[in-house]
């Protein structure tokens, strides 16, 4: 019984030991796999990149079927770079065309435990860091977090994280789907890459982009697989001594504005930095020297060859302004050759493209948003305005009358509008030339015309890649006279002008068509821009700069941008600044532009066509004619409560306050040319051989169709009607209205003013001339009626306005206007009443019937009640 019991308690004693060791080893097994787990958190570098396709640059990548990884070095992290998307392959149609560049972003990689954040940085706020300031500005504005990527694997030795970028990439990252319409979505699964290229400071990727629209569209056979190529520049940073310029609001430069929360004692705490190029001398203390990094312009090779001397010609053109800034050969131009492939949307690379069926040309750049530096240039030349004249003519008030209603937007890329006008004005120099029989059967051009153009429109473009605004006024440094009397010369003060082609009156010299060389203004906004000035910090710089920008009254350096221009309700004042006029005074041009279109009226149908040819030449021309007439009516109508602007600042050498009234003379020489012109029948009396000849095209295809169109004949009446509404739209607006009155009190005392009740009577005067004839001279039938079918339409408009004046005037409208509209009522009907009365039957139909209608109008509008509108 002893040994039994001896023999459990030794087994008991084993079998414990034999437990501990077991648990022991379980444990250190469980602590080994945890290890090893722990260990294996991410794969191995080199198995999730086994059988890739790298690529060394910027950011080192590797291609692995659909996924594209990103090997970010631990100094990369928390480091801003910028990523700047463009379009390699478009749509054709809108601003989604091949070239287009789209968005420059500064984005940043930051860790978060196990994964990377791709984070786009808030570059619009600021303030010193470590300072309570600095901390509340943290506190107020946030970066937006675009991605949150997995860590792939870390490599061992270089300690880089491993991120597979695709999701960033294969998707409407811009975005574009809303801009191609019809519903369009991104697909991903049928988008794949495209070509991939590293560079050591860049790194460039191509995305065949597929989207699915529900509608149909003409530039694809097939919306349900829409093709786009995107291109996206990963850049560093320049790492360089660039010294960021400040702005100054005498001149036009495009600007990075920050606001800086630390200036305290700013009454507008922002930080405006001119955009330009770095430029240095490679010999500082020459006077003349040549950059030590020049700016390249590459003409791409898609250019053709007819074109490229007149485009090589428009860039070298502004070396010109360099030399007087110190540099010489500041600026090349060399052209892309055939055996060439690098990508023109390469961030290294500065080019000009040309482009199909765009409808313009545009020159934007991309910058630091840190600095202001700009660091790639790309310009976009449409085809389209070589052969406008072919097309139908599309009127310049389609964009004014967006414009009244839309605000200007200063961050839009897409404010350029230059070719466009340049192919209205392209068409109605050709119908001129066609009428005066200077071209010929097929209608070409003269190569000079093109050339001139041509050269005008690059010098234009690359004046906006050089960091300049446009420059609206500076079409009025010559006067009409002088224009044809120079050759080789500068017809602008400006080549950032929007200038209307140069066409002489019949039988006198013709002069250059456009102007051939860069302004005066041109100098002067580079030489402040671009000149080396030596100031240790920006504010070190302003001294000298000022004196630079004091010199805004000499002559030839008048200046007015697109918010002076902008037509947004009325609020130009002043009548220099306008796009496609010439000139010193634009009235003047108005009453020139307006006699050449006069003198074509009979001519332009025998002109035009030639034996075999359809008619719709006549009504391209006839629309081009009226466009004309219309657009010269407007220009004599931004005089009516006008103000010249200038910019001056106190202090400025033959300084001048910022605001001028036109002079009452003047004012009223352009409210009777209106009345005779624009608000008169004579001026639209047309021969009917002329409105039977403007043919609507025939062709009913997807290149060309009338069938959205209501009527084959041309709306002749309603035309009319759009130009004369147009401007009695503008004179009777708020604005204008609330000018001519403030303008009453701004004229010295004694001093001749224009007048609210001079501008009333004037229109209403214009309007009604017939109710001041004798009615009972002859008896009028329907086809000679007392009151024209233009005039019967046109009063109608009058009473629409004055009516709405008195019963529901829009905000902002001067009370004494309202009683002015009342009274002018009251006249009218009173008149209405006496040819009434005096017609004895002798009335027409249409007469009879519009005055009688015109008069319960104007009755009931009297008699109704109303409230003042509170403002």
């Amino acid at each position: 019984m002893r040994y039994l019991l001896t023999f459990w308690i030794c087994l008991t004693l084993i079998g414990g030991y034999c437990f501990a060791v077991s648990a022991q080893e379980a444990a250190q097994l469980a602590t080994q796999e945890a290890a090893a787990k722990k260990k294996k958190e991410f794969e191995d570098f080199s198995k999730v990149t086994e059988d890739s396709k790298s690529y060394q640059g910027f950011f080192r990548l590797y291609e692995k079927k659909e996924n594209l990884y990103c090997e970010i070095q631990p100094s990369q992290l928390d480091k801003p770079f910028l990523c700047m998307m463009s379009l390699s392959r478009g749509l054709g149609r809108g601003y989604l065309i091949s070239g287009m560049t789209l968005n420059e972003w500064l984005l940043v990689w930051k860790r978060v435990g196990d994964r990377v954040h791709l984070v786009r940085k808030n570059v619009r706020f600021r303030a010193d860091k470590g300072t309570p300031t600095g901390q509340a500005v943290d506190y107020s504005y946030s970066d937006s977090v675009l991605f949150s990527l997995k860590i792939e694997s870390i490599h061992p030795q270089r300690r880089s994280l491993l991120v597979n970028i695709a999701p960033v990439f294969m998707s409407d990252l811009p975005p574009l789907a809303s801009s191609i319409g019809g519903g369009a979505r991104f697909d991903k699964t049928r988008s794949t890459w495209g070509t991939i290229k590293g560079f050591p400071k860049n790194v460039e990727l191509r995305v065949k982009a597929v989207y699915a629209a529900n509608s149909s569209m003409d530039t694809v056979p097939d919306s349900r697989g829409i093709q786009l190529t995107l291109h996206y520049s990963l850049s560093q940073l320049p790492s360089n001594n660039y010294q960021p310029r400040l702005a100054d609001d005498r001149l036009g430069h495009f600007m990075t504005v920050v606001k800086d929360y630390s200036l305290l004692t700013s009454d507008a705490p922002y930080v405006r930095y001119i955009n330009r190029w770095h430029l240095e001398k490679a010999d500082k203390k020459a006077e003349l020297s040549p950059p030590k990094d020049p700016i390249i312009f590459y003409i791409e090779k898609t250019v053709p060859h007819r074109f490229r001397p007149y485009i090589r010609q428009g860039i070298l053109e502004w070396n010109k302004a360099f030399e007087k800034a110190g540099f010489v050969d500041a600026i090349e131009a060399r052209i892309q050759q055939d055996y060439e492939d690098w990508d023109p949307e390469d961030a290294r690379y500065n080019t000009i493209r040309w482009v199909v069926d765009a409808g313009f040309a545009i020159g934007p750049s991309r910058v630091n948003p840190l600095t202001g530096q700009i660091l790639d240039a790309d310009i976009l030349i449409s085809d389209g305005f070589i052969r406008s004249w072919q097309r139908e003519y599309t009127t310049y008030f389609e964009e004014l009358d967006h414009e009244h209603d839309h605000p200007i937007d200063d961050a839009s890329r897409f404010q350029c509008q230059m070719a466009s006008g340049l192919a209205r004005q392209m068409g109605f120099m050709a119908s001129v030339l066609q009428a005066r029989g200077v071209l010929g059967e097929d209608g070409e051009l003269p190569e000079e015309f093109i050339g001139q153009a041509l050269k005008s429109l690059t010098m234009h473009e690359v004046g906006h890649t050089l960091g300049l605004r446009h420059n609206f006024k500076a079409s009025t440094i010559h006067s009409l006279d002088d224009l044809n009397k120079k050759s080789d010369e500068a017809l602008l003060g400006s080549v950032m002008e929007y200038d209307a082609v140069n066409i002489a009156p019949e039988g006198k010299k013709q002069g250059d068509y456009y102007t051939t060389t860069i302004g005066p203004w041109d100098y002067w906004v580079v030489e402040y821009a671009y000149k080396s000035i030596g100031g240790s910090s920006p504010e070190a710089e302003l001294p000298e700069l000022q004196k630079i920008a004091a010199r805004v009254a000499t002559p030839g350096l008048t200046y007015g941008t697109d918010g002076d221009a902008s037509a947004y309700q009325s609020r130009d004042l002043d009548p220099l600044v306008n796009r496609w006029d010439l000139g010193s005074d634009p009235l003047d041009f108005a009453k020139q532009r307006r006699e050449i279109v006069v003198e074509l009226w009979d001519k332009i149908a025998d002109k035009v066509t030639k034996e075999g040819m359809g008619y719709q030449r006549v009504r391209r021309a006839f629309g081009s004619l009226l466009g004309e007439h219309g657009y010269s009516m407007y220009l004599a109508s931004r005089y009516i409560g006008g103000q010249y602007h200038h910019r001056d600042h106190r202090g400025d050498e033959n300084g001048r306050l910022p605001f001028v009234p036109v002079p009452a003379a003047k004012q009223r020489e352009a409210l009777e040319f209106i009345k005779a012109h624009a608000l008169s029948d004579k001026a639209f009396d047309f021969p009917p051989d002329l409105l039977n000849s403007l043919a609507i095209t025939r062709w009913s295809d997807w290149g060309s169709s009338s069938g959205s169109s209501t009527r084959l004949d041309y709306p002749v009446h309603s035309a009319i009607l759009n130009h004369q509404n147009r401007i009695l739209g503008r004179l009777l607006h708020p604005n204008v209205l609330s000018r001519v009155q403030d303008t009453e009190l701004k004229f010295p005392n004694g001093e001749d003013a224009f007048t609210l009740p001079e501008l009333f009577s004037g229109i209403t005067d214009a309007v009604w001339t017939e109710l001041d004839r004798n009615v009972g001279e002859k008896q009028w039938s329907n086809t000679d009626a007392f009151i024209s079918s233009f005039r019967r339409a046109l009063q109608r408009e009058h009473l629409k306005r004055l009516i709405k004046l008195v019963l529901d005037a829009d905000s902002g409208t001067p009370e004494d206007a309202r009683s002015l509209a009342r009274h002018h009522l009251g006249q009218i009907n009173s008149q209405i009443q006496g040819v009434l009365q005096n017609a004895q039957g002798r009335l027409d139909d249409y007469s009879l019937a519009h005055l009688e209608e015109s008069q319960v109008r104007v009755t009931k509008a009297l008699d109704a009640s109303f409230q003042v509108q509170k403002r």
